[in-house]
């Protein structure tokens, strides 16, 4: 097998890895699987800029934006002061991201979008399992 065959096999394997998670996940399970992947992603991008590597830094900058706006998209209208909140948070986040493209501190922007996100993926994980 050839080496593009076996990276092609590979991300197969690892996306219905991620599917059968995602299948067998409840709602909750699911918020910190996107929380873990848009810190995943920040923390890449993160990387990518101290690594002066402008179009990795950009591609994970995007996945970590598409993430949040679905939490967003996600988040229950009738939830009240929580989900309004949880409205507000991710659209500074949103909005800090899209200034790390252009911001001379690429990184520090980064760091705040993280610092914002952990304190809300801990607290998804340390709901009780419903």
């Amino acid at each position: 097998m050839g080496a593009m065959h076996r990276l092609q096999a590979i991300r197969q394997y690892r996306d219905s890895s991620v599917d059968a998670a995602m299948a067998a996940a409840t709602p909750q399970q699911l918020v910190i699987m996107l929380l873990e992947g848009a810190l995943d992603r920040i923390a890449r991008a993160r990387c990518a800029a101290l690594g002066n590597e402008r179009a990795a830094r950009l591609a994970h900058i995007g996945a970590a934006i598409s993430v949040l706006e679905y939490l967003k998209l996600c988040l229950d209208p009738a939830g009240g002061a929580l989900s309004a909140r949880l409205a507000l948070l991710y659209d500074f986040c949103l909005r800090h991201l899209v200034q790390a493209n252009t911001a001379r501190d690429v990184v520090g922007a980064l760091e705040e979008v993280a610092a914002v996100l952990r304190p809300i993926k801990q607290a998804w994980d340390e709901l009780p399992a419903r």
